[in-house]
């Protein structure tokens, strides 16, 4: 970054720095908030940054097919987690922060089996990964990926997707999730 004399060629540094997520680049990033012309790539690389470290922590369980759901937060779209069955209401996936965060919503990406998203959820959040108040969101899905946005951030550690639709002849398949902060 010291040697890059134009803002363009920060914007390109900026542009890779997620794909070598750690804390050295996180604070590379940050240095460049300082500078107005490149402050938005900057904030932009910060958040990607972040959400590649925290990613490689998260844990995750499921009510069903519980051995492959790491699958769907490898970063690897050719692989996934699914429900080996029909959807059936009731069906979950839960994922464990680590610690708490701030969230502001998750992705479902099911791009690689197109039929296989949620075709109802409820989405709700714990400190302690066993007592759920009421959902903090519920919707449906009409398309492979679905993004669900919380209508304010959340402070929790973990977050629960319970799929509330009936698909006797699909999966319920994650290939990708992402996790907003």
């Amino acid at each position: 970054m010291a040697a890059a004399e134009r803002s363009d060629e920060k914007r390109v540094i900026l542009a890779q720095l997620p794909k070598y997520a750690c804390d050295e680049a996180a604070e590379l990033a940050r240095q460049a908030l300082k500078d107005k012309t490149i402050a938005a790539e900057a904030e932009l690389a910060i958040n990607k940054i972040k959400q590649s470290i925290v990613n490689k922590t998260l844990k995750a369980t499921a009510s069903i097919n519980n051995g492959s759901v790491r699958n769907a937060l490898d970063g690897n779209k050719s692989t996934r987690w699914d429900t080996g069955r029909g959807m059936k209401p009731g069906d979950w996936f839960m994922i464990d922060l680590g610690i708490e965060s701030t969230v502001k919503g998750v992705t479902l990406d099911a791009a690689g089996s197109r039929g296989d998203y949620p075709r109802g959820y409820e989405v709700y959040a714990s400190f302690d990964g066993g007592s759920w108040a009421k959902p903090i969101v519920t919707g449906k899905s009409d398309k492979p990926l679905t993004v669900i946005k919380f209508g304010k951030p959340v402070n929790t550690r973990y977050i629960k997707i319970v799929q509330t639709g009936s698909v006797p002849n699909l999966f319920w398949s994650i290939h990708d999730l992402k996790v907003e902060f």
